[in-house]
């Protein structure tokens, strides 16, 4: 369900004061400053608007407990009550549209068998942009978009085995190339896109695998001695092992696209790619 929400909307000047009051915002500078629940405020003197945060966390206190479309639709009645009825009127700058999916295994075991991904056809590295927990990310050409995958186990410190899946767009204007009202983020169907986006990631994740001889035997010579060498090695991750190598920039970067090209020949079925599927489609239906 939807997490992070970046709006813009506009009240009638003779709204301005009561809704700084029912959005708990402050006069900063040339403009009102506050925060609601988790969202920040911002309201400018001519009765526009905007509101950034996770509608997720604003509702439940975290985006771990189920958030469901009645919920949603809840909040967004509860947002304009504060809002003499703008904020279902607002135009949405940016969402973020995630799912938890309970795994049988710690989170960390998957997120270290995921090797690479797909993007026109090509097999890129999934970005480790933050260690700390465990996030992959796959970036769109200009970052308009991006989808990320991450260890909620570690990030929210809990005992539970939760992997977090994430669609994220930064500008809807860029992406769409129309404005997106909050009326749209409502329909089911425009929800039911949104799984099959994540949905359609997940399929294109290559995992790391078990030795696959069928795989060896089928492989060129010096792509025998690659995949070898990998399998071979105490290191997980494909980059990290090609890194390992010493190699110079030019060689580096083939080495990656050659080690990827092979290891997505072992996935088609990789248990954990399946699991991941399998629970997505009980979150869809």
């Amino acid at each position: 369900m939807y997490c992070l929400l970046s709006t813009k909307s506009q009240v009638s000047p003779s709204e301005i004061d009561d809704l700084v009051i029912n959005l708990n915002a402050k006069a900063v500078d040339h403009y009102y400053k506050g925060r609601l629940g988790n969202l920040r405020i911002y309201i400018n003197p001519d009765g526009t608007y905007c509101t950034k945060g996770s509608i997720w966390k604003y509702a439940k206190g975290n985006n771990i407990t189920p958030f469901s479309h009645e919920d949603f639709l809840a909040t967004i009645n509860e947002l304009d009550s504060l809002t003499f009825g703008t904020y279902s009127l607002s135009e949405v700058i940016g969402y973020e549209f995630g799912i938890n999916i309970k795994t049988y295994h710690d989170p960390a075991h998957y997120r270290g068998q995921i090797a690479t991904t797909k993007l026109n056809n090509r097999h890129i590295a999934l970005n480790q942009k933050y260690k700390k927990n465990d996030l992959w990310v796959r970036r769109s050409p200009g970052s308009v978009h991006r989808f990320k995958c991450y260890n909620k186990k570690l990030e929210s410190g809990i005992n539970e085995n939760l992997l977090r899946l994430e669609y994220f767009v930064k500008n809807t204007k860029m992406l769409l190339g129309r404005s997106l009202q909050i009326e749209e983020l409502k329909s089911p169907q425009f929800i039911a896109k949104q799984y099959k986006l994540i949905k359609s990631f997940t399929k294109e994740l290559i995992f790391s695998s078990e030795y696959d001889p069928t795989l060896l035997s089928s492989l060129k010579t010096q792509d025998k001695w690659r995949y070898l060498a990998y399998m071979n090695s105490n290191i997980q991750n494909p980059q990290a092992f090609v890194k390992s190598m010493g190699f110079d920039a030019n060689t580096k970067s083939r080495e990656n696209r050659a080690l990827m090209k092979i290891l997505s020949g072992t996935n088609y079925d990789h248990e954990l790619r399946k699991e991941i599927i399998t629970k997505a489609d009980l979150l869809l239906n």
